[in-house]
């Protein structure tokens, strides 16, 4: 296991650039890495694919290509928490953590003994007090009010690494769906960032420009915006018209 360089840019408070990835987009990964992102997210929750078993190459992929590879499970469960970093990936995001002791549960699975209970196999385990240093957990804990209302005792678990400030699921849950710079939801997503700055909890925004323009002014340095596809075919057809006519 290599130093986790978004840990390292991230104490020398550096901006920190991630997108989301189907993990069976390998030609994308590389792309992604040579473009200059510091990582990508293998996505487990919302794709197709919810195995982590589907995310084995594209780790090995962005290990090749430079870029870190964290991976979303589906699902808070401490196997494939295990799975997750068995496979290579120097991070796991954990969706659906409501409470202290849910996130506890995410961060026990993600290290060894003593300070979690993750299995004690493989290279990894040879070097169980880097790899404890460097696997990051995050965790998505502002996708229900029950989370909201239980984020300070959520950010108090011990080596929880960093949490997502939601863009999505927190409209929904507040009452305002797809409206991420909502009044409501911008104060309660704030309130959440004064309290990881208090707890020494890192904070990383997901969103659109102006989204990630405004938390940049806030002192958030860790940002995952996914690439708009369509769009730049469409710029790129545009072009080719105006060149070409």
């Amino acid at each position: 296991m290599k130093e986790n360089i978004v840990k390292k840019k991230i104490r020398e408070g550096k901006l920190v650039l991630g997108s989301y990835c189907d993990p069976l987009q390998f030609y994308q990964i590389e792309m992604m890495a040579k473009a200059g992102y510091d990582f990508v997210v293998l996505e487990g929750e919302h794709s197709p694919y919810y195995g982590v078993e589907h995310c084995v190459h594209a780790v090995e992929v962005a290990e090749a290509t430079g870029i870190t590879p964290f991976i979303r499970i589906s699902d808070n469960n401490p196997v494939l928490v295990n799975k997750a970093l068995e496979i290579g990936a120097y991070g796991v995001m954990v969706p659906h953590v409501e409470s202290k002791e849910e996130c506890e549960l995410a961060v026990r699975a993600a290290k060894y003994p003593p300070e979690g209970t993750r299995g004690s196999w493989g290279p990894q385990a040879l070097e169980w007090k880097f790899a404890n240093e460097q696997t990051m957990v995050n965790v998505l804990p502002l996708e229900s009010r029950k989370a909201i209302a239980n984020i300070e005792e959520i950010l108090s678990v011990k080596g929880l690494d960093m949490i997502s400030l939601s863009t999505g699921d927190i409209t929904f849950a507040l009452g305002y769906p797809n409206q991420p710079m909502h009044p409501e939801v911008v104060k309660v997503r704030d309130h959440v960032l004064e309290l990881c700055k208090k707890k020494g909890i890192v904070a990383y925004a997901v969103g659109d420009q102006d989204l990630l323009k405004y938390y940049y002014k806030k002192g958030v340095r860790v940002f995952v915006s996914s690439v708009n596809i369509m769009k730049a075919f469409q710029d790129h057809v545009n072009e080719l018209h105006r060149v070409l006519s």
